[in-house]
């Protein structure tokens, strides 16, 4: 009773005034004792990450933690109790309020097509991030001097250049955005390597061009990639200009899939984007390469990022050849099964391994090495080869 005679003898301002400094004081302390306190990290299955783990203060080991106060702000960022519901009622508002996608790494294009954002995409695609005449002729040199390596020691080299989805549906492509040109970087390089050295180089741009007017050969919402009809292309493009070189191997034609629809969509931080795309699946019949187990990978302890290695025995191949492919996921996703039933061993490696690629080598042995490298990571694959040393000579 006494409290609340106190309570109104209080004036109507001071009672709003209390009242929002506990709200207030609620707003910002129950956010905290509620959030998820995990040690170990949590995955967003809605925005495919990783979140935020309870950041320490101090520890014996590494001493006072001078980012505590950013690192606090991203784990209460992540870890609020109910984030998940709210992070997919922003998305689903956010699209059919305003057409806007949430994702910072996504935009849409034209016809609803969704293609990579950020700014490196952006500049591939207008043009603005062409190699110098002294940046291209230091690259095909060192790329010149790698082929010469591989050819002393009877290993035959291939570069093959992949392509954005930008450049094979620019038509699709954010409006108002303009090119500059009609040249890219990854054109540039392809010139260059044609033009000023003698690596057999396998361009697949005008092919997927060609085809793209008839069939689609990239995924409209799902990825960035290519889908299984344009890898398909660039499969044959690479294995025939093998097959120049070495006749005893056997290229895969469409007769040997079993090929079926299915249906390719994309979830945009817990909300379903409203569009489905039917993409072909290609599936081998009757598969002679196997894939080695995981335990195998211990035989590669000094190869970079351990689950990108992939390789393959076939018995039925009818050669004793062994490929060594180095590249992206353009082939770890849609290729190294495809190409593993060509050689009698096939090892798929990630190109970061460029830097320490004449230890593998070394000991793989390969008859064939091929250099895949999508639009996207030539900046990357330009700086690594402009960097390797081969000590194995």
């Amino acid at each position: 009773m006494l409290v609340n005679r106190k309570w109104q003898q209080i004036t109507n301002k001071t009672k709003i005034n209390i009242i929002f400094i506990a709200v207030f004081a609620a707003a910002i302390t129950l956010p905290y004792v509620f959030a998820h306190r995990n040690t170990s990290t949590r995955v967003s299955d809605e925005e495919n990450r990783e979140l935020a783990v309870y950041p320490v203060l101090y520890d014996s080991e590494n001493g006072w933690n001078t980012s505590y106060i950013d690192d606090f702000d991203d784990w209460i960022n992540d870890n609020l109790r109910g984030r998940t519901e709210l992070v997919k009622i922003n998305s689903t508002l956010q699209y059919e309020l305003f057409h806007r996608i949430v994702r910072d790494n996504i935009t849409a294009g034209k016809d609803n097509w969704l293609f990579g954002k950020n700014d490196e995409l952006l500049a591939e695609y207008q043009h603005k991030n062409l190699l110098t005449d002294d940046q291209l002729s230091e690259f095909s040199g060192n790329m010149q001097d790698f082929s010469d390596y591989l050819g002393r020691h009877g290993i035959c080299f291939y570069y093959m250049q992949c392509y954005d989805k930008e450049s094979i549906y620019p038509e699709e492509y954010i409006n108002g955005v303009l090119q500059s040109g009609s040249i890219s970087r990854a054109d540039q390089v392809v010139t260059e390597l044609q033009n000023h050295t003698s690596i057999n180089v396998v361009d697949i741009k005008d092919d997927l061009k060609e085809h793209a007017k008839t069939e689609q050969v990239y995924y409209k919402y799902a990825d960035t990639h290519w889908n299984d009809c344009g890898a398909f292309i660039g499969y044959q493009d690479l294995m025939y200009r093998i097959q120049k070189d070495y006749p005893q191997i056997k290229v895969l034609e469409k007769s040997d899939y079993d090929i079926n629809e299915m249906e390719q969509s994309i979830t945009l931080y817990g909300y379903q984007y409203p569009y489905v795309d039917m993409t072909p699946e290609y599936t081998i019949k009757n598969p002679g390469a196997v894939e080695i187990t995981d335990e195998i990978k211990k035989d590669w302890p000094d190869v970079h990022v351990q689950d990108f290695i992939h390789e393959f025995v076939n018995e039925s191949s009818g050669n004793s050849l062994k490929i060594l492919v180095v590249g992206d996921s353009y082939i770890r996703q849609f290729l190294k099964d495809d190409i593993a039933e060509s050689f009698s061993d096939t090892l798929n490696i990630d190109w970061s391994n460029l830097d320490n690629l004449d230890s593998v080598i070394a000991r793989f042995e390969p008859d064939i090495v091929v250099l895949e490298n999508t639009e996207y990571s030539a900046g990357n694959i330009i700086d690594y080869v402009n960097q390797m040393q081969f000590t194995g000579e």
